[in-house]
Order: structure tokens, then C-alpha cells, then sequence
């Protein structure tokens, strides 16, 4: 739940940037994913759909930092 509120602030306090909207949506999108394979005591299509979808949250966090030129100091 703080992963979700710091991505929901982050995502708010960057309006330019579609990324960071599209990251705030997959978020919400995994949290609920996580909660229903847990409550259907894992069931494999919905854990796979879970695993597909974190993939698809990595790439929208780096092309959301690739996009607001965030560099490692």
C-alpha cells in the first residue's frame, strides 16, 4: 500500500509525462492482480498474468526515469 501512495504522489507531481500516468494505472493494476491470485489461492493463469505484468511495470518505471533524464549520481 506505501508502494502504491508513492507511486500515485510521483506519478501526480510529474503531469508531463504520460509514463509516469501509465506507471500509476499499472501499479493499480498489479496491486489488485496480487490480491485476487492470493485470494484464489494461486491460481497459475492469473499468477502468470501477475508475472506478465511486472514485466510490463519495469519497462514503464525505466521509461518513465529514461524520460525525465533521472541519472544516478
Amino acid at each position: 500500500i506505501i508502494t502504491l501512495c508513492v507511486v500515485l504522489v510521483y506519478g501526480w507531481a510529474l503531469p508531463r509525462v504520460t509514463f509516469a500516468r501509465l506507471m500509476m494505472g499499472m501499479v493499480t493494476i498489479q496491486v489488485g492482480l496480487g490480491i485476487v491470485t492470493l485470494l484464489s489461492q494461486v491460481n497459475i493463469a492469473l499468477a502468470a498474468l501477475h508475472q506478465a505484468g511486472a514485466i510490463l511495470l519495469l519497462g514503464l518505471v525505466i521509461s518513465c526515469l529514461y524520460q525525465t533524464g533521472l541519472k544516478k549520481s
